[in-house]
């Protein structure tokens, strides 16, 4: 095992806290709820929208997790097969229908490019205190298209950060509102755990009719969800907005709190009226609990998240640039 691969190990074995964590022995896949589902079971069921926050949480953060475990094993692997080569060694490698390019300047210190026929498919790049890894899920059996990017930091096992996006997924003709980009960012400093997540759905907003694969995604129609949070293994704190795809500033996104959501949109009542005038942000989740507590920063449960200021809010990716984003695989290395 590499070094990079057991730090990243120990992280693993400790990412979430008590009050972020999420168990299921089921596969997770992205829903139409803005967020994420089970397969053949729906985390929101008993839940309506504002109550089920928590639980899409703990899936962003468990998704987040994910990815690291990915990222741990494709530099574990990698690590091995190129273990033996000398520094400083470059090549190409012949695989089936991909060719395979490799640089080892050191053991803690590589980078692969996978190419097949066509085009760039996949990259890694490990140093002594991270990696970055990206493929193109398009060019793989059964995918429903796009491209993921992991990065991840270390410094030691309590002060690391990653970053996980999925980006151009294909509309899925059983679940239409099901979103087409995700990120989520996560970092932990000392005992805190922070991070942000962006969900960008094309017609959840869509509330005249069933849209279709063939309904055109609007400005108007969109819906970005966007979730700040901070816990630590005693409660979690967090806030909640969704914003259209058009919007080219954040400097205004207290006013976008769910809240809000019937004045954002337009939306006669929204059907729930006037009682999401008591979804405040933030919410407190505290530890071995699914209960959203409104208009609460954990004050009576945990200070130190109570006093903890949310990620720098320059980490966001505003609702224009993310609704458009896309990851690039690079062609040489």
């Amino acid at each position: 095992m590499s070094a990079l691969s057991g730090q990243l190990d120990t992280v693993s074995k400790n990412f979430t806290p008590s009050s972020l964590d999420y168990t299921s022995s089921t596969v997770m896949s992205l829903s139409s709820s803005g967020n994420m589902r089970a397969q053949d079971s729906n985390p929101c069921a008993g839940y309506d929208l504002f109550g089920c926050q928590p639980v899409l949480l703990r899936i962003y953060i468990n998704m987040a997790k994910m990815f690291l475990d990915l990222t741990k094993q494709i530099v574990s692997d990698t690590s091995t097969h190129l273990g033996p080569l000398q520094d400083g060694a470059t090549g190409i490698v012949n695989q089936d229908d991909k060719t395979i390019y490799y640089k080892k300047t050191s053991d803690t210190n590589y980078e692969i490019l996978i190419k097949s026929s066509t085009a760039s498919m996949g990259h890694i790049k490990v140093t002594s205190t991270g990696a970055t890894v990206i493929m193109d899920m398009s060019q793989l059996p059964d995918s429903p298209g796009g491209k993921f990017k992991v990065e991840v930091s270390y410094t030691d096992e309590n002060n690391w950060s990653i970053s996980a996006m999925l980006a151009g997924m294909s509309c899925q003709p059983d679940d239409v509102r099901a979103p087409r980009s995700f990120w989520v960012k996560m970092a932990k400093a000392n005992d805190i755990w922070k991070g942000k997540a962006i969900i960008y759905n094309p017609v959840w907003a869509s509330f005249a009719s069933e849209p279709t694969c063939d309904t055109t995604a609007t400005d108007s129609t969109s819906m970005n969800f966007y979730t700040d949070f901070v816990g630590d293994n005693t409660a979690a704190k967090a806030s909640v907005y969704m914003i259209q795809r058009d919007k080219t500033s954040l400097s205004d996104i207290s006013t976008y709190g769910m809240s809000n959501l019937c004045t954002n949109y337009s939306i006669n009542n929204c059907g729930m009226g006037a009682s999401l005038t008591a979804y405040l942000n933030p919410f407190c989740n505290p530890a071995a609990t699914d209960v959203a507590a409104w208009n609460s920063s954990c004050s009576g449960t945990s200070t130190a998240v109570s006093n903890a200021d949310f990620g720098s809010a320059s980490d966001w990716i505003v609702p224009y640039d993310f609704y458009q984003i896309t990851i690039t695989l690079p062609d040489s290395i």
